[in-house]
């Protein structure tokens, strides 16, 4: 390739020859479509066995525990536990509400004020996850612990943040697990609260 020269702010500067031409890759235009050959690439058959996967989850025997589900004696400790925390009210009124109605951590942060009944005592529940919409009637601890956390709470969400937002499933995974160590419940994650609930 022959070397050029160029006028760059009144100065002819000289352009660098290329003479390996041995590193540079071809490139072919196939239907209107430019590929670049590479050259380190083979092809392969194609594997005809079937691979078996493990399973990363170790058993409830392995981890130190018999079942998943808490009883309704471990969520009381919880509730307990959590009335502790700086947000007591809350974080009690979160966990009584997810179990007595058996809510998804989702489901649960997603909770608005428009779906509580007062007069009537009754919370609308929409269900995740293709779910069957429900009313569900409210027991009279469960609309004590909300009106008293709605005179608190000036947000639209029920269990709300501090800036007002809803509350979050990562800061109600950390919440259960604050409680079940200060209960001392081996750490089962926030899905064990829904199936306890389902169990009654």
């Amino acid at each position: 390739m022959p070397a050029r020269d160029i006028l760059t702010q009144g100065t002819v500067r000289r352009l660098p020859t290329v003479r390996n031409l041995a590193r540079l890759r071809p490139v072919h235009f196939w239907a209107g479509a430019k590929i670049t050959a590479k050259t380190n690439l083979r092809l392969v058959a194609p594997d005809s066995g079937l691979r078996t996967v493990t399973l990363r989850r170790r058993s409830n025997s392995e981890m130190g525990r018999d079942r998943e589900h808490l009883t309704e004696r471990e969520v009381e400790g919880l509730i307990k536990a959590a009335k502790g925390n700086r947000h007591g009210h809350r974080d009690a009124t979160m966990i009584l509400i997810g179990f007595r109605h058996g809510l998804r951590v989702s489901e649960l942060c997603s909770l608005q004020w428009s779906s509580i009944e007062f007069e009537t005592g009754t919370v609308y529940v929409r269900r995740a996850k293709g779910g069957q919409e429900a009313t569900h009637p409210l027991l009279g601890d469960e609309l004590r612990a909300l009106r008293e956390l709605k005179r608190q709470s000036a947000s639209p969400f029920v269990f709300a943040s501090e800036r007002g937002g809803p509350f979050t499933p990562s800061g109600f995974a950390k919440l259960l697990a604050r409680a079940g160590v200060h209960y001392r419940i081996t750490k089962r994650g926030e899905g064990a609260l829904r199936d306890a609930s389902l169990l009654i």
